[in-house]
């Protein structure tokens, strides 16, 4: 047992030796791997800097092409619309000949501006009687679809409840097999339960009087008495009663075969 413990001294030793050996290692290293990561965090940021730099300029030369391609439309879109213009007064010109023509023609209006606010007066009367039944028909539409959706919804919801009705119905029988399963689970293990610990206090008391036993036989006395709960305890003073028995035994059985030989 000495020696045990001397070797176990000895490599508990080297371990720390070893320990401390690895430990200036790690120092190092890990020095090393710090200037290396100021190495390399001083290249990233002179390399971060560089390509913000090259981005800031590509993305001012987007920012002047697309603001010169944006004159270039506005440039394209002024002559269109001022050609449009030019058509349009063209336009006008002739519609302002036919009304004078017409004017000249007709009884009831003596210049081209009362033919021309009847004509709007009219144009307006049609688009309120156009607008009017264009609301009557989207309100109609709108009941007509809103009844169908509420039907359909409807029908949605009962099918769902229905649905609902059904799995919750599965579930609570599932729920309830196996709620029998689980209650006689629960029955074996409390039975099971109840023979182990029947079982644990004869093995306790059993332990118990083996040490009495060898106490009595032995003479030992206890400094301290050992709780007859404290089974763990007890089988070690057991064993260590066994122990301290081999060297007789040993010197028995040594006799009896030194007898057994003279005979």
């Amino acid at each position: 047992m000495k020696k045990q413990r001397e070797e176990f001294h000895s490599a508990f030793e080297n371990l720390q030796v070893k320990k401390r050996a690895l430990g200036e290692k790690e120092a190092k290293l890990r020095h090393y791997m710090q200037k290396f990561d100021n190495v390399l965090k001083e290249h990233n940021t002179r390399r971060c800097r560089a390509v913000r730099k090259a981005k800031d300029e590509r993305q001012l030369t987007e920012q002047k092409q697309t603001q010169l391609c944006a004159l270039r439309n506005k440039t394209k879109e002024l002559i269109q619309e001022r050609q449009c213009l030019k058509r349009q007064l063209h336009k006008d010109t002739l519609n302002l000949t036919y009304l004078e023509n017409v004017v000249q023609a007709s009884e009831q209006f003596h210049e081209p501006q009362q033919l021309i606010h009847s004509f709007r007066t009219l144009m307006l009367d049609q688009e309120n009687l156009l607008c009017i039944i264009q609301e009557k028909q989207d309100c109609s539409e709108n009941a007509r679809a809103e009844l169908a959706r509420q039907t359909e919804q409807h029908v949605d919801i009962l099918l769902r409840y229905n649905n609902k009705l059904s799995q919750l119905q599965s579930k609570l029988e599932e729920i309830l097999a196996e709620r029998m399963i689980w209650e006689s689970k629960w029955n074996h293990i409390q039975d099971t339960a109840a023979k182990k610990v029947m079982l644990i206090g004869t093995i306790k008391m059993a332990v118990f009087n083996v040490y009495q036993g060898l106490c009595k036989t032995s003479g030992h006395v206890e400094d301290s008495p050992t709780a007859p709960e404290d089974t763990i305890k007890l089988l070690e003073k057991i064993q260590s009663l066994f122990v301290s028995w081999m060297p007789i035994w040993e010197s028995i059985n040594s006799q009896n075969q030194l007898w057994t030989a003279h005979q």
